[in-house]
């Protein structure tokens, strides 16, 4: 099936086409590709006609890897501090990006949830079918547009702003990831013991980070700073990996600041 958006390379901005509704994954290529430049550059590989059709995910997995890779050549070549900062900061740019997809897709998740009392209404074209619903257009417009306020772009064919007003929105979805203090390696480590990992395992794959962790990395440590997490997109992770939400839940009685933020992520478990 065609997908309900599609890069228009030239124009540099996103176009609908003649569709009503869209997938998950072109919703919340919606909500990000309208507000961040970078990612446009993987879009020309983006090819829904062909058999190398990357998801969104893979797009975000692939500008992760890249800016890995440009950092710790840096570090091998011992290029200058400015070009090493400056990679360092791509890399965690794009590390936000990749937690930012996956709060879209757990608030996506949750609203869908809710069932008749969702604001997303899903497409008479996918009524029956639960594991890949499409998302009517109007309906994601609204809900977007409610949940956040901050970007006042629309699927319907808002002006994009230029790369300054970019660059400041993604300044500031960065900065609204969670107002919450992330936690360190340390802190994770405690909080989660025994959860897929002893406590000694945790501080060893926290350090040397897994990908299915990096996704939950608040900031990338240096020499005299320890990374961050964020311990809720950890536990959601956890789910994925068979621990129970009993267990996780516990977590959250002693990371209190945490547990209205849990509970919103996790309505769609407890469905």
């Amino acid at each position: 099936m065609q997908n309900d958006f599609e890069g228009d390379m030239n124009a540099g901005r996103l176009v609908c086409d003649r569709n009503t509704s869209c997938s998950k994954d072109d919703a919340i290529r919606y909500l990000m590709d309208e507000r961040r430049g970078r990612i446009r550059k993987y879009r020309a590989q983006d090819d829904t006609d062909s058999d190398n059709y990357m998801s969104l995910y893979e797009i975000l997995d692939a500008m992760a890897e890249s800016a890995e890779i440009d950092y710790s050549n840096a570090k091998v070549e011992r290029l200058s501090d400015d070009v090493i900062v400056e990679r360092l900061a791509e890399l965690n740019r794009n590390i936000a990006l990749q937690t930012q997809y996956l709060k879209y897709r757990c608030d996506i998740d949750n609203e869908l949830a809710k069932g008749d009392k969702s604001v997303l209404l899903i497409s008479q074209i996918s009524k029956n079918n639960s594991t890949h619903p499409y998302v009517t257009l109007t309906s994601l417009d609204a809900w977007a547009k409610v949940n956040y306020p901050e970007y006042k772009y629309s699927v319907f064919g808002d002006a994009v702003p230029d790369e300054a007003e970019m660059m400041s929105a993604t300044h500031v979805e960065q900065s609204s990831v969670s107002k919450l203090a992330p936690l360190t390696k340390g802190q994770i480590a405690t909080a989660f013991q025994d959860m897929h990992y002893s406590y000694e395992e945790w501080e060893k794959y926290l350090a040397t980070t897994p990908k299915w962790l990096l996704l939950c990395r608040v900031a990338r440590g240096n020499k005299s700073t320890s990374a961050t997490w964020d311990p809720t997109l950890i536990a959601a992770a956890l789910f994925d990996k068979k621990i129970s939400i009993r267990r996780l839940d516990a977590v959250f009685v002693g990371l209190k600041d945490w547990a209205d933020e849990w509970e919103r992520i996790s309505g769609i478990f407890r469905e």
